[in-house]
């Protein structure tokens, strides 16, 4: 098992500047605010166009996701598709503390700690065994010890489901159809809040697809914390606001994983 406060102290500091000298701008970047995206799908808004509290964005889905809050920490731009891919593709885990000493302050706090568990998205063992190990876990695991809260892994895949990158919106759906369920069959949920912690959100509909068991298991509330909001329509989150609305911002991109 990774040590993470020794991952801390001996591998990170060397990856950050590694990945900093060759990328500046991440020295000025600063997690994102809450005022800076939908709280319901993780798009971004300029703040005049923010929905009332509890109302879809414009870039909502018709149908409400099952989680009902989402977290992120930046929007999917040319800076986090490089510092996810050296995370994941480069083998570089000991990143996972970076992403997760920045999402704890954004975690909410727990009503009740005891029923607050924090979660990750599963990899097939497939996929696993490909990759080496699940960035989500490795993000998921370290902020249940920074924030002192529960980790469990109460989720798995019921098959290998083919990349989601090169499809299409509905077919994103159709691929993460019924692909988790609980990780073992007796988990009583109920009264539990669950946060699941995933790298990417595009489309939602790999959150929604893990929110279901959780929620059928009796959790009371699932919100879901991710690194980076890509816009599924690659138009830098512009597609549905009113010409009045748009502002420039920083040239965002969609995932290749």
């Amino acid at each position: 098992m990774i040590h993470f406060h020794r991952a801390r102290r001996f591998f990170l500091p060397t990856s950050l500047e590694s990945f900093s000298r060759s990328h500046p701008e991440l020295r000025n970047w600063s997690p994102d605010s809450p005022s800076d995206y939908c709280p319901r799908c993780g798009s971004s808004l300029p703040s005049e166009a923010h929905p009332p509290a509890n109302q879809p964005c414009p870039h909502c889905p018709d149908k409400p996701y099952p989680f009902t809050r989402i977290i992120r920490l930046a929007p999917y731009n040319d800076l986090f598709r490089d510092l996810i891919h050296t995370y994941k593709y480069a083998r570089h885990w000991s990143l996972a503390p970076f992403f997760s000493d920045r999402l704890a302050p954004r975690i909410p706090t727990p009503f009740d700690p005891r029923r607050f568990i924090i979660t990750d998205i599963p990899l097939h063992p497939f996929r696993r065994m490909q990759r080496g190990f699940n960035q989500s876990q490795l993000i998921a695991r370290n902020l249940a010890k920074v924030c002192n809260l529960t980790y469990k892994p109460l989720l798995k895949r019921t098959r290998h489901t083919p990349s989601q990158t090169a499809l299409s919106p509905n077919q994103r759906l159709d691929n993460m159809r019924s692909a988790f369920k609980l990780a073992r069959h007796r988990y009583d949920l109920t009264g539990y809040h669950i946060l699941i912690v995933d790298d990417i959100k595009t489309t939602g509909s790999t959150l929604a697809a893990a929110s279901r068991p959780l929620l059928k298991a009796g959790a009371t509330l699932v919100t879901a914390a991710v690194i980076t909001v890509a816009d599924p329509h690659k138009q830098n989150f512009q597609t549905y606001l009113p010409k009045q609305d748009q502002s420039p911002q920083q040239k965002t991109v969609t995932p290749k994983a």
